[in-house]
């Protein structure tokens, strides 16, 4: 992960206290640019993050796919060999 993305989860949290604050402070109307800016940050974040574990599952996948794929005959050999 990039740099942006390490700082997008702490600033989105830091972002939705402080329109915590400025709701109590001067109501919703004056804050609601920061709620929004926090839930874009923490939107981004968990993008990201998903995405991220979405290709580490892919690559995943296909190397358990390459190591199975030995051979069609090596698999049908073990077959045999059970049945017996």
């Amino acid at each position: 992960m990039k740099s942006i993305e390490y700082a997008a989860f702490p600033l989105g949290l830091v972002f939705l206290l402080i329109g915590i604050h400025q709701t109590m402070m001067h109501g919703f109307a004056h804050s609601y640019w920061i709620f929004m800016l926090a839930i874009g940050l923490l939107f981004l974040y968990f993008y990201k993050k998903g995405k991220l574990k979405m290709q580490e599952d892919e690559e995943n996948a296909k190397l358990k796919a390459s190591k199975k794929q030995k051979g069609p005959q090596a698999n049908k050999k073990k077959n045999k060999r059970k049945k017996r």
